[in-house]
């Protein structure tokens, strides 16, 4: 199989599902207003949002074909998610305590992360749609993000919990614009 093949099989998969990215750039424009509004609520929405959106990770990999380049790295993430998702239901008490504790560097690891696949999502689909800059853009932000909170990890948990917002809704609000590409790319292809 060839490279070009191959890229345009990547491009498919991805324009087919463009849905997902939205559903999901939706969860956390929805999850930033809630980290900044109200702050109580924070722990039992993150659960929420950690198990919807590892289930949609799972169900993209297995609905993807069988050459889809991040299969292992968004099965195992979504995986996680899920079960930081169901540890927090089990045990909200022990997990909001937990999160207040440990949330600097959940938080920083988990941007570096998702910083680093949008990076190279966007890289691998900038031959093919327009503005590939917004993914790219939003995965440099989570990576300095993520660097900053390494940088000062006794940031208090209320200025945490308002980047936290912050940082959602703008990666929703790019998540959304992303969407609406792959949608449109997903479009012409046909």
């Amino acid at each position: 199989m060839t490279e070009e093949t191959m890229t345009n099989q990547l491009v498919r998969e991805v324009t087919d599902k463009w849905w997902i990215v939205l559903l999901k750039g939706l969860a956390a424009i929805i999850l930033g207003l809630l980290f900044i509004t109200n702050i109580l609520a924070i722990t039992i929405v993150l659960g929420i949002y950690l198990l919807i959106a590892g289930a949609l990770d799972i169900f993209h990999v297995f609905t993807a074909g069988e050459n889809r380049g991040n299969k292992w790295l968004t099965l195992i993430g979504g995986l996680l998610e899920i079960i930081v998702g169901i540890v927090i239901f089990i045990e909200p008490i022990y997990a909001t305590t937990f999160f207040a504790a440990l949330s600097v560097y959940f938080v920083a690891f988990a941007s570096l992360f998702a910083g680093f696949i949008a990076i190279i999502r966007g890289i691998q689909l900038r031959k093919h749609i327009d503005n590939e800059w917004a993914l790219i853009i939003g995965g440099v932000l989570l990576l300095i993000y993520g660097g900053l909170l390494l940088l000062n990890p006794f940031i208090s948990a209320v200025a945490l919990a308002w980047a936290i917002g912050i940082a959602s809704i703008v990666g929703g609000i790019l998540m959304i614009v992303f969407s609406f590409r792959l949608r449109k790319l997903g479009e012409s292809l046909d």
